[in-house]
């Protein structure tokens, strides 16, 4: 992929992807992965913070609903001690009960919809630190190797490189990526995107085309020949639209183009990846 141009869009400005990361955090995210020009270990330091003030808010999100609701039971219970209009109907043993029945009642209602949110976010949360086992890759009869991964919500990743290779040095890289906070999102606009980044960091030769356009997503690739800053390169992915989120696939090769046979096959590879709903 390419990175890093003196003339970037305003979407990938630092400061831009900065305040997206604090106001609009998933947003934020993605930007960060896609354009920074950020070594790894920060970018995955900046996820694991975020991650872990969000967990944090709700933390403290749900403890104070159960202050407030507590707060909110003791004074309505003290404003209905003697409650107006009834107390010449009902005698004081009477409203009593009923104020104990409600009481309680309201408890047990907030103890199981306090216990309903909790197993809801548990159960999100594992669904998507789990999500790219979901995903059935196919590689070549080579030995590739998990080179790089980074599942953290708001973005997951794992990198492939064949044995003896490693992400900082690799002739070919399998990337699979996961943005459960894309759902909805129209891949064709996703590749668009992506496209215009790209064209305003080219240097070189740019060849872009869009293919295999389906309900599901659509399979794009990109040629870079004779650019200042990195070498030649040919790149196949796909985009899958999930209704939790959206995967993209990549394959690339520091050589380009590649072969014709060589690209059918890995067209192929990349058509074959499954999604488990």
């Amino acid at each position: 992929m390419v990175e890093g141009s003196m003339n970037k869009k305003w979407y990938e400005q630092t400061w831009v992807i900065v305040l997206f990361l604090i106001f609009f955090w998933p947003v934020g995210l993605f930007l960060m992965w896609r354009f920074a020009d950020w070594k790894k270990a920060v970018k995955t330091i900046v996820t694991v913070v975020i991650s872990a003030y969000f967990v944090i808010c709700i933390i403290i999100g749900i403890v104070m609903m159960a202050f407030i609701f507590n707060a909110f039971s003791e004074q309505s219970s003290l404003s209905n001690a003697d409650p107006i209009g009834i107390e010449d109907e009902l005698d004081q043993d009477d409203i009593g009960s009923i104020l104990d029945e409600e009481t309680e009642w309201d408890l047990d209602e907030e103890a199981d919809d306090t216990e309903e949110v909790a197993s809801d976010d548990h159960a999100d949360s594992a669904e998507g630190f789990s999500r790219l086992e979901d995903l059935t890759l196919h590689f070549d009869d080579r030995d590739w190797q998990v080179g790089f991964e980074d599942e953290q919500p708001g973005v997951m990743m794992r990198e492939y490189v064949v044995d003896g290779e490693s992400v900082e040095a690799w002739t070919e890289l399998v990337t699979a990526q996961f943005f459960p906070d894309l759902q909805g999102i129209d891949s064709a606009e996703f590749v668009d995107l992506m496209k215009e980044s790209m064209e305003g960091d080219a240097t070189g030769k740019l060849e872009w085309n869009v293919f295999n356009e389906k309900e599901d997503g659509l399979m794009y690739e990109f040629i870079l020949t004779e650019d200042e800053l990195y070498g030649d390169q040919h790149e196949v992915a796909r985009v899958i639209e999930a209704d939790d989120g959206l995967f993209i696939l990549h394959y690339a090769i520091m050589e380009a183009p590649m072969s014709d046979e060589h690209h059918k096959q890995w067209v192929d590879r990349l058509g074959k990846a499954t999604v488990k709903n």
